[in-house]
């Protein structure tokens, strides 16, 4: 039986509509958050900085094609790539989760491998912005933002629903 348990973290428990989820803490203060209803996350499973930051740079680089807003952040072990929708929240949550993977096959196209698929649910927990690494101690820090509006969804991530 353990009976130390000052060598494991501090955690909280949160619960949602689905189920109980923990929430890593770190001095105090959670540093994990949901995946909003309007948001769409682009995290990139990759940890060589090298081949992370040349596959952000492909992805932002369609996204600023179709004239997309976004902000990119480093997590100190990879990148992740945020997108605010002005009209995700109106589509049923099944519904948001095949428009998020549309969205990134489509725009992550040929890295498909180094994507986190499990980032479509907003049943997963991300880092915070700004929330330091519980293991790195390093802050997840925006290196790049792309305008400031909600996107609306492209016709052509909506078109591959039907």
């Amino acid at each position: 039986m353990v009976t130390n348990l000052s060598q494991f973290e501090d955690i909280i428990t949160q619960d949602n509509l689905s189920g109980f989820y923990t929430k890593r803490v770190v001095n105090g203060k959670g540093n994990h958050r949901k995946i909003l209803v309007n948001e769409i996350v682009i995290d990139l499973d990759c940890h060589t900085k090298t081949i992370y930051e040349e596959i952000t740079n492909i992805i932002c680089s369609r996204l600023i094609a179709d004239k997309l807003s976004f902000t990119r952040w480093d997590t100190s072990r990879s990148n992740h790539i945020h997108l605010f929708f002005n009209d995700l929240h109106l589509h049923p949550k099944e519904t948001r989760k095949e428009i998020r993977k549309q969205f990134l096959s489509h725009y992550c196209k040929g890295y498909e491998h180094y994507i986190d698929f499990n980032k479509t649910s907003e049943n997963v927990m991300i880092r915070g912005f700004n929330a330091m690494h519980e293991k790195t101690g390093k802050r997840k820090i925006c290196v790049e933002q792309h305008k400031t509006y909600l996107n609306a969804i492209p016709a052509i991530i909506l078109s591959g629903l039907i």
